[in-house]
């Protein structure tokens, strides 16, 4: 990145956000699920990981400082993340495509965080890092992205999607939308 980039307060939390994101892309799960749902063990399992990741150059030291593990270790703590782990299927930064026919044609691009296939349906999560007191507060904000990445999960692949969840990584839980 160009030096001036590490001016500013406003881009050191969103090379946060964006760290958290490749962490939790890159993790592999094995490892996790091992660790169980033991908080201590998630965090040591999420470090190691992520040391061999930088080990791998797969991040950059300031990358690998700016991922907070415990809230990496959190999302896997939870619920949620404990589903995605034993999940049969699941996609990771799964990019997508989708013709918007009743905006005109428009073509709406994203990349869906997290998706995974329990009992025949999708539940989808989508990863923030917003400072906010309430991970419901975050459907103001981000509702109308997650439905489009809800169509276009259904869309490309035929199944339903049971579940939206925007998941907050600094308060380590989300809200789930059916």
């Amino acid at each position: 990145l160009p030096a001036f980039f590490f001016f500013f307060s406003e881009q050191t939390g969103l090379m946060r956000g964006v760290a958290a994101h490749k962490a939790l892309s890159l993790l592999t799960y094995a490892g996790l699920r091992d660790a169980g749902e033991d908080r201590n063990a998630l965090e040591a399992e999420v470090r190691r990981q992520l040391d061999a990741l930088a080990v791998r150059r797969l991040f950059t030291p300031e990358e690998r400082e700016r991922v907070d593990v415990a809230s990496v270790a959190g999302f896997f703590a939870d619920p949620c993340g404990r589903r995605a782990l034993s999940a049969s299927q699941v996609r990771r930064e799964w990019s997508f495509n989708l013709l918007l026919p009743e905006r005109g044609g428009l073509i709406a691009q994203g990349v869906v965080d997290l998706c995974y296939v329990v009992d025949g349906t999708w539940e989808l999560v989508d990863y923030k890092t917003d400072r906010v007191e309430d991970p419901a507060k975050l459907w103001a904000l981000y509702g109308e992205q997650l439905e489009l990445y809800r169509r276009a999960l259904r869309e490309a692949t035929g199944l339903t999607v049971r579940g939206a969840t925007l998941f907050s990584l600094a308060l380590g839980r989300g809200d789930t939308r059916q």
